[in-house]
């Protein structure tokens, strides 16, 4: 298939891939990959995919609106810059790196989802049955939901009014600055830098980023 548009030329080309080397006679089917390739500095309005019993390697694209659909597969975003980006996923492998997004929502279910060196803007997300980890990762304005998983944040920077909810789990966070906390947890202990403070926690800084944090049956720790 051949895009032409101004001049700049979308292409798709078939690549035959032998991931564990070449075997012969033994009936064997090799795995196929589809490489898209978009004309440099080009900004895409929309970017759409969907991967089911595969894996999606998307790089270097700029684009306003991308939606991505997972099922059973792997999905590896680096270096795409964004205005609305937003993911569906089941039983899937997510990295995130080097990400730029305005406003980012997330639906994870028995899923894998971490996130590096990313600014994801206002994060809506969700994770049900999940392992989540935050890695230096910028959001803004977000609500964040975990039901029957953990949450890691690791040097997560966090501006303005930010609300977590884990349930059924447990917060583990290092490396947070400049934000105030109100933390709450419902069978479950808080350990705040060593120290713990038995099921409620709260501090009072001179800065307008806030978190609010309420877990129920699980612990959250902070160092």
């Amino acid at each position: 298939m051949h895009v032409i548009r101004d001049g700049k030329q979308l292409k798709i080309r078939y690549i035959p891939s032998q991931e564990k080397g070449y075997e012969v006679g033994f009936n064997k089917r090799e795995p196929e990959k589809i490489i898209i390739s978009v004309p440099e500095q080009m900004r895409l309005d929309e970017y759409q995919q969907s991967a089911i019993y595969g894996a999606m390697n998307i790089s270097n694209v700029n684009a306003k609106h991308v939606t991505l659909t997972a099922t059973n597969a792997d999905v590896k975003m680096d270096h795409v810059d964004m205005t609305n980006f937003s993911t569906s996923a089941h039983d899937a492998d997510i990295a995130l790196n080097n990400i730029n997004s305005q406003q980012t929502t997330l639906n994870v279910n028995d899923s894998r989802l971490k996130t590096n060196n990313a600014q994801v803007g206002r994060l809506m997300l969700s994770a049900d049955e999940s392992i989540t980890k935050l890695q230096q990762t910028v959001i803004n304005k977000s609500a964040v939901q975990v039901t029957n998983g953990n949450l890691k944040l690791v040097n997560t920077q966090m501006q303005n009014q930010n609300v977590i909810t884990v349930m059924d789990g447990s917060l583990k966070a290092s490396g947070l600055s400049d934000i105030n906390l109100q933390m709450q947890a419902t069978s479950g202990k808080i350990k705040v830098a060593g120290e713990n403070y038995g099921d409620s926690y709260a501090n009072d800084l001179v800065t307008n980023n806030q978190l609010n944090v309420a877990v129920s049956g699980g612990n959250i720790i902070i160092k």
